[in-house]
Parts: structure tokens; C-alpha cells; sequence
């Protein structure tokens, strides 16, 4: 194993820009007034960095505490061309992933848009995609925690499947705690503090009519929470139960910096030894 060396402001500055497609501390300051003390170094290395711009990913410091509700009241529920943030939140308002779940702190690289082939599959069915994606972002320098997490979630793809159509709160709850989902999917929170920092830099909406992504979080019936079709009337919120479907609905790649920093070298198992991508089947 080796030691990681992350690269530096200056580099991740001039690699990402398209409009600008990092969002540090002075993007924070600017678009939430957040000063931040301390901001971590960047834990990505030049070369996990170029391959995720390849990938079309943005690089994204999350600060401390910051809630939906949060970004919602900050920007006064308002876009840069004075448009509505958030659409009529109604439905949600009181809602803990919106009152009170903020975003995980720290550099995260997030996918501008739904990760391919994402879009018209039930929830098991994205969580595949997922592992499949994986492939594109890591090759065959894995970590052992996310070996492990795919080894958790092939164990369990046949009772899920059946779960879907037995239990699908309880096939909700299973799915959305799956440590791949919890470590790849953006939570509520951070997919509007994405759509807010982005529009609000580059005057352009992300997750735009007709896209939606899939987060890991519940809503209080149950079903799961989703975000986007982001236009002038401002994003959508939106739930489903986990066998929905649908060709507007995908997922968002969101990916931290934390992996990067327990491990560099890890490999993927050999075949039948368990956490291999390819040999995980769903129904």
C-alpha cells in the first residue's frame, strides 16, 4: 500500500473547469455566505481526479450542518436569474430529510448527471448499475471497503428481489441502508447543495426536466426520496417505493474522499472468492 498524496487547489482548479466544475471556499462564500476556518486538503490524487473528470464528475466540499432546509432559506429559495429553488415544498416540509438531515462533510466528486443506464430501473435493479459503474470509476484499484460493500449487497440480491414484492417498506429500509448506496448515493440534502452551488456559479441547471436521481434517504411513509426536474419553476422532491421505474428516474454518482484516504492499492478478489462486480446477478 501506498501513501496517498492528494493533489493541490491549484491543480484541481485548472483541471476542472467548465464554467467552473470545483466548488470550494470561495464558491461557498459566495453562493452561502459560509466562511470556513479550515477547509481539508483535497484526499483525491491528480490521476483519480483526471479520470473522474472523464467520467464528467464535479469536485464539491460539503460543509458542516447544512440541511435542505438550510440552502432553501440561505438563497432565500432563490436561483440566480431570481427563479424559484425549490418548488412548492408543501409536501415535505416537516419532513426530517429535509428539516433535519445535513450533508456529509468533506470533498465529495459527484456526477453532473445520472450515471448511464441508470434510468428506468427499480431501485435493486440501479444498485446493479451501481456496482457496474464502479468498474469505470476504480478498475481494478478497489478498496477493501467497497469490496466488501458489494460482497454485502450480491449476498443479498435474491431476498431483496423477493422482498420487493412481499415487503416493499421493509425492501425500502434494506435497500437504502446498503453500505454501496450509503457510500455512492447523494442523500436529499446534498443534491440541492449541488444544484444551488452549480446554478448559482455557472448559471446552469443540473437535473434538468425530464432527470430526476434517486437518493438514499426515506421519506416518513416509507418510500424513497428523489430530486430533480430542475427548471424554472425550481426543483422537484419527489418518493416512490423502491419497484418503481421510470425513464426520467436514475441515480447521481457521489463519491468521498474518506476512501481514498484508508486505501490506494486495493484489488478486486479473484473469481467465487466473494466482491467480484461481475459475478453479482439481480432479478
Amino acid at each position: 500500500m501506498s501513501a496517498l498524496i492528494g493533489a493541490s487547489m491549484e491543480f484541481a482548479r485548472a483541471l476542472f473547469t467548465r464554467g467552473t466544475d470545483i466548488f470550494g471556499p470561495e464558491e461557498l462564500k459566495q453562493v452561502f455566505g459560509i466562511e470556513l476556518a479550515e477547509v481539508p486538503p483535497i484526499p483525491f490524487s491528480e490521476g483519480k481526479l483526471k479520470r473522474a473528470r472523464e467520467l464528467e464528475q464535479v469536485l464539491v466540499f460539503f460543509a458542516p450542518n447544512v440541511t435542505m432546509q438550510m440552502v432553501h432559506d440561505i438563497r432565500g429559495n432563490k436561483t440566480s436569474d431570481n427563479c424559484p429553488l425549490l418548488y412548492n415544498t408543501d409536501w415535505y416540509k416537516n419532513e426530517s430529510f429535509y428539516m433535519n438531515d445535513p450533508v456529509r462533510v468533506g470533498w465529495r466528486l459527484v456526477s453532473r448527471e445520472c450515471v448511464p443506464n441508470s434510468r428506468d430501473e427499480h431501485y435493486l435493479g440501479q444498485t446493479k448499475k451501481l456496482c457496474e459503474y464502479l468498474v469505470e470509476v476504480y478498475d481494478s484499484d478497489l478498496p477493501d471497503l467497497v469490496r466488501e460493500a458489494v460482497a454485502e449487497f450480491c449476498v443479498q440480491t435474491q431476498e431483496l428481489a423477493e422482498l420487493l414484492d412481499r415487503d416493499w417498506r421493509e425492501a425500502a429500509k434494506r435497500l437504502t441502508s446498503l453500505r454501496l448506496n450509503q457510500m455512492f448515493r447523494e442523500t436529499p440534502a446534498e443534491a440541492l447543495y449541488v444544484l444551488a452551488l452549480y446554478e448559482a456559479v455557472n448559471h446552469e441547471r443540473l437535473l434538468p426536466s425530464g432527470s430526476w436521481s434517486w437518493t438514499n434517504k426515506l421519506a416518513s411513509y416509507g418510500n424513497i426520496v428523489y430530486v430533480g426536474n430542475f427548471d424554472g419553476y425550481g426543483a422537484r422532491v419527489n418518493d416512490d417505493y423502491p419497484g418503481y421505474g421510470d425513464g426520467a428516474l436514475g441515480f447521481r454518482f457521489s463519491r468521498s474522499g474518506t476512501l481514498e484516504m484508508r486505501q490506494v492499492n486495493g484489488r478486486c478478489p479473484p473469481p467465487g472468492q466473494g466482491g467480484g462486480l461481475t459475478h453479482c446477478r439481480v432479478l
